[in-house]
């Protein structure tokens, strides 16, 4: 049985993960105090769906199926009602989450409250309300009706049972839920970030230009992750000790204390495992590096072909040419 859910906030995240919930099946409420951020919502609905059906994702009559799960309402108390997951996604603001918090607390106890903070933690959010054992966070990633991932962040007054749940909820709607410790920028925000910042230290310090920094992560390490993520990647492409070595070099050239190689890492040296070389890194492995390296390649083979079909349209291009100067002009 799918649960029924309601979404409070209609922008850019709100539309998009009422869209995810309905199009897996689920009776979606999508609430907003502002009828006609409701109505600018379900045009950007019927736009995604249509996008969908045009990659052949979904079909024309499983788009219409998604766009009748969802209904809409000004009215919180009629939108969360019967609701088993609501799902908050208002500005990052703690006060005004705290208060939206305060008057969901008398929702039936079988209702999951759950926060799309991104730089709140949820035990400060929990604090001192009622309703703190079935309050969680569930952080969606934009576009959130095409990314997988959410991470689910329990906080320390979360009953085990939340978050089972809430884990089962996600993975009914199509998602890959992933949990994570109630920390500052939990998993993605950090490593996101520190990518950005060092990208943009490499433009402050003139070491290439902005083109050159995109293309060289876009087609390096960028058409890397999707395979295995930036953990099993280190297990892969070289061993440990070489990986400890560069880390020692880095710091020891520039004294920047992110390239402090961690304690952990030369542990796990001095122990010899050194990745799929060894069959033991930050993962077990029961298959050799021919048979992964095969696999591996077929996957970047195929991302590689996508890469060029859709520079082939110009969106991985610099814009150039006439499309280029009609907008310098104000034009397009």
């Amino acid at each position: 049985m799918r649960a029924r859910v309601a979404v409070i906030g209609a922008g850019v995240m709100g539309h998009g993960i009422a869209q995810a919930f309905a199009a897996s099946g689920s009776e979606t409420t999508l609430i907003d105090t502002h009828a006609g951020a409701l109505r600018t919502a379900l045009v950007r609905i019927r736009q995604n769906l249509s996008t969908l059906v045009g990659l052949e994702v979904m079909s024309a009559a499983q788009a219409r199926s998604a766009l009748g799960r969802i209904s809409v309402t000004t009215r919180l108390s009629e939108g969360v009602a019967g609701a088993d997951f609501v799902q908050e996604t208002i500005p990052e603001d703690l006060r005004l989450k705290r208060s939206l918090f305060a008057s969901l607390s008398e929702l039936p106890e079988r209702a999951i409250i759950a926060s799309n903070a991104a730089t709140i933690p949820i035990s400060r959010l929990a604090a001192s309300m009622k309703a703190r054992r079935r309050m969680i966070g569930a952080h969606w990633i934009g576009p959130p009706h095409i990314v997988p991932v959410v991470e689910v962040i329990p906080s320390k007054w979360t009953a085990p049972v939340v978050t089972r749940r809430t884990r089962e909820i996600l993975t009914g709607a199509g998602k890959v839920p992933v949990v994570c410790a109630d920390i500052p920028g939990k998993i993605i925000l950090r490593i996101q970030f520190a990518m950005l910042n060092e990208a943009i230290h490499l433009l402050d310090i003139g070491a290439a230009s902005a083109q050159d920094i995109d293309t060289a992560v876009r087609l390096s390490t960028g058409l890397r992750l999707p395979v295995f993520g930036p953990l099993r990647q280190s297990d892969f492409v070289s061993t440990h000790g070489n990986t400890l070595k560069g880390l020692r070099f880095l710091y020891g050239a520039t004294g920047d204390k992110k390239y402090r190689p961690s304690k952990r890492l030369a542990g796990m040296v001095k122990k010899g495992e050194q990745g799929i070389w060894t069959g033991k890194g930050w993962y077990a492995y029961s298959e050799d590096y021919e048979t992964l390296a095969r696999r591996r390649d077929r996957v970047l083979v195929r991302l590689l072909s996508m890469l060029g079909k859709i520079g082939d349209r110009g969106i991985n291009r610099p814009l150039h040419g006439k499309r280029n100067r009609s907008a310098a002009r104000g034009g397009g």
